[in-house]
């Protein structure tokens, strides 16, 4: 399909615009000699924004509340809330993660790797995209995104611009490119009177040439070719469509279609959602905001009284750790009323006749926070050394002073100096090892000082690399290779294995949960290989595996067999969740894979039982 031109779509039918009520709105004010300044009046804006909230509580009444473990749209906003009302409107990525880290419980998907990464000291943006391969680029931060359009209303440049600083402590690629879109979308229709109008200036402040922006603009052409909304997500899906349901590109087509097709109409709009492919709860919410700030009732008695039950809020404190959801409604609007109006950027908006004066939050105190830019993967294994330069927010900004550099825990760290870096006259950096074989790594404390006291602080972690051994590859005929034993594969290990035969033996340095499995089978043919890794528990404790496998797949830990499994899969953290008891000591993973196409996906993630919390504590002897 051709791609239209990026500021929007071809002309469609005439697209219905919801009147401007008598209540005072929007406008604009034009300043002599200055710009035009975006005016929203205070009670118009109070009333959207509840508006908003109960049309996503009731959205989640119709298609039901978001899986377990997975934060409810009302937490996160409540999250960022308290965020920003504690560090201030322009509290920087780092402190964001300094929340996420203290009061987010929900270590479902994207979030749960990213509080891995921040409680191991690798912050943002490093956070968002290390390790996070299988969920970096799903939708689980729309709230959040939308949130910030609430809180800089008229603003969609702004929007953008805090939705993406956001984004990426825990998203990467696509799934920061979806969260400015939504959040300039959301802000604009505090301003517009039509859907489309609020699409194209979401679009307008996208990443010119990113796939996320090539997703929107082709949604936007079909949907304004293809009355069939069927036929439409058709098309759409076709070069849209992810394995992982909560992608953040395949729900965003199925909520800018449905939005399209509904023309400001809920029930036209659900029923449209119900259609595609997606995550119901993602396309629900993200719609019924759009819908609320339009004028749009999102009515609560949707679907069935069982859903209708579930269209409260969830339990104060579900996946809030140390924090409380609002008492009520009208507390939510006001503490969002109150950093809206301290939010909004003087020459470029306005809301009119607040009862309160513009707050510029708490006071910044203390040293500067410097972020890390790692030269490689934030991973250490015994005998390698790492350099990390440190950066502040602005990179043309330079704080003066001694770098003085610590390792905490099983850390080893020092400052570097003389470093040139080009466009720099010199660089801050340090380098880290590990101090010990086991435990967790430990983190880099690194401290500007400045006539004796600290100007810029920083910390910096690593993750510990796992050690696998590849043992094949062995022929897979007719794909039965699966079932065909080279060894007393329950007691096979390292040792065993290297008595030599048929087969190569070879040992593979693995920085995250995904095994480069293809760069062992080699050729792209069926093959069988086997998988070796020793894990060291601290002690005993019961745990879960959570395996991505995308072919033929048995494991076995300590000789027994947990999975054995001839599925084709996406190859995601959670095709197979198995229960597993972990001995203190060495434990002995073992895992033969059976691959029958050109490609093969294998990953493992170790979490405490029940929950997708990973264990810090586990380490691989090299």
């Amino acid at each position: 399909m051709t791609m239209q031109a990026r500021d929007g779509a071809p002309p469609r039918r005439e697209h219905p615009s919801r009147p401007v009520d008598n209540r005072p709105r929007a406008g604009r004010i034009a300043c002599p000699g200055g710009p035009t300044v975006r005016s929203i009046s205070f009670s118009f804006y109070q009333q959207r924004v509840g508006a908003v909230i109960g049309a996503r509580r009731a959205a989640l009444g119709s298609v039901g509340l978001p899986d377990e473990g997975r934060p409810h749209p009302d937490e996160l906003t409540a999250l960022l809330t308290h965020a920003l009302e504690t560090h201030g409107t322009r509290a920087s990525p780092l402190e964001l993660a300094d929340e996420w880290r203290d009061h987010l419980a929900a270590h479902w998907h994207e979030f749960g790797v990213a509080l891995e990464n921040v409680r191991l000291g690798i912050g943002p943006p490093t956070s968002g995209s290390f390790n996070n391969d299988a969920y970096g680029e799903c939708a689980g931060g729309f709230a959040l995104a939308q949130t910030w359009g609430l809180l800089h209303p008229g603003d969609p440049a702004r929007a953008a611009e805090r939705a993406a600083e956001c984004a990426r402590v825990s998203h990467f690629g696509s799934g920061v490119e979806a969260a400015r879109f939504l959040a300039a979308a959301v802000s604009e229709a505090f301003i517009a009177t039509d859907v489309l109008s609020c699409l194209r200036v979401g679009l307008r402040h996208m990443t010119l040439g990113s796939r996320a922006a090539a997703c929107v603009q082709e949604t936007l052409a079909v949907a304004a070719e293809e009355a069939d909304t069927g036929r439409a997500w058709t098309i759409i899906a076709s070069d849209w469509l992810h394995p992982e349901p909560t992608d953040a590109l395949a729900n965003l087509a199925g909520a800018l279609l449905a939005l399209v097709a509904g023309e400001l109409d809920w029930k036209r709009t659900l029923a449209r959602i119900r259609e595609t492919d997606g995550d119901a709860p993602t396309e629900a919410c993200a719609s019924a905001a759009m819908l609320a700030l339009l004028g749009t009732e999102v009515p609560r008695r949707s679907g069935s009284k069982r859903s209708r039950r579930s269209s409260a809020p969830p339990p104060p404190g579900r996946l809030l750790d140390g924090l409380e959801l609002p008492a009520s409604n009208e507390d939510f609007v006001d503490r969002l009323s109150r950093l809206a109006v301290a939010c909004a950027r003087p020459m470029e908006t306005e809301i009119t006749g607040a009862p309160y004066f513009p707050s510029p939050g708490p006071p910044v105190e203390g040293p500067v926070r410097l972020y890390a830019n790692y030269s490689e993967e934030p991973v250490l294994a015994p005998g390698e050394e790492r350099v990390v330069f440190l950066e502040s927010a602005d990179p043309a900004e330079s704080v003066p002073g001694t770098l003085d550099v610590r390792g905490e825990g099983n850390l080893r760290a020092a400052a570097l100096g003389g470093v040139t870096v080009p466009g720099q006259i010199a660089a801050r950096a340090l380098k880290a090892s590990l101090a010990a074989e086991g435990g967790a790594p430990g983190v880099a404390v690194a401290e500007i000082r400045r006539a004796g006291r600290p100007a810029a602080v920083a910390r910096v972690g690593f993750r510990r690399a796992s050690r696998w051994v590849a043992v094949g590859p062995f022929e897979n005929p007719d794909g039965a290779g699966l079932d065909h034993a080279h060894f007393p594969e329950g007691r096979l290990d390292e040792k065993l294995a290297s008595r030599g035969g048929p087969y190569r033996v070879k040992a593979l340095r693995v920085p995250g949960d995904a095994v480069d499995v293809d760069g062992v089978f080699g050729s792209a043919c069926p093959r069988v290989i086997y998988l070796l890794r020793v894990v060291r528990a601290p002690s005993a404790r019961r745990a879960t595996f959570r395996i991505g496998c995308s072919d033929g797949l048995k494991l076995w830990l300590n000789g027994r067999r947990l999975v054995a499994d001839h599925g084709h899969r996406p190859g995601g953290a959670g095709d197979y969740v198995v229960p597993a008891a972990l001995k203190a000591g060495a434990n002995r993973i073992t895992v033969k894979l059976a691959r029958c196409g050109g490609s093969s996906v294998f990953r493992l993630r170790i979490t405490a039982r029940g929950t997708e919390e990973a264990m810090l504590d586990l380490w691989d002897p090299f």
